[in-house]
């Protein structure tokens, strides 16, 4: 008698074995699908603002390519910018006395300039206005002033040059 009892508790057992197995098995592709539902909400939620937004975008990714400017080797945009750094400083009534430059380091997409130059505080801040507006991948760290009596004299403009590797 207790055999038989025995095989009855142990073939309920499997039963409920097999279907507590079947519950946690469901109770797991129930959270991977809730995963991927929730991963495909964000993706249409993300390309819907892309579609509403997209003349914005687009203006500020043409807005952003205008502070790099786009050289093919980094000493190629160095003598670039030098040339024009003393059309702007000669167009502007400064006489130009050099223009440094750190070393370009790999990996870096920028590299320190610092121009020399003599001349009045009012070309200076039409070269400063110029550089400034016109050339926005040309940041003015600093500007020391070293002035005389008639306020003009030397002054020390630092830069930083911002490119970026691509075509012109």
């Amino acid at each position: 008698m207790k055999d038989k009892y025995k095989k009855r508790w142990i073939f309920a057992g499997i039963i409920w074995s097999f279907a507590l197995t079947a519950f946690v098995f469901n109770l797991i592709k129930i959270q991977s699908y809730l995963r991927e539902k929730e991963k495909l909400i964000a993706q249409e939620r993300i390309k819907e603002f892309i579609r509403k937004n997209e003349p914005v975008l687009k203006n500020i990714i043409k807005e952003r390519s205008k502070l790099y400017d786009p050289v093919i080797s980094p000493k190629i945009g160095l003598l670039k910018v030098k040339e024009l750094l003393k059309r702007i400083i000669e167009k502007n009534g400064l006489e130009s006395r050099r223009i440094e430059h750190e070393e370009v380091v790999a990996g870096i997409n920028s590299i320190d300039l610092t121009v020399i130059c003599n001349g009045s505080v009012k070309n200076l801040i039409e070269t400063i206005h110029d550089i400034d507006s016109n050339y926005p991948y040309l940041v003015i760290n600093a500007v020391k002033l070293d002035l005389d009596r008639n306020k003009s004299g030397k002054f020390i403009i630092k830069l930083k040059y911002n490119f970026m590797f691509g075509s012109q």
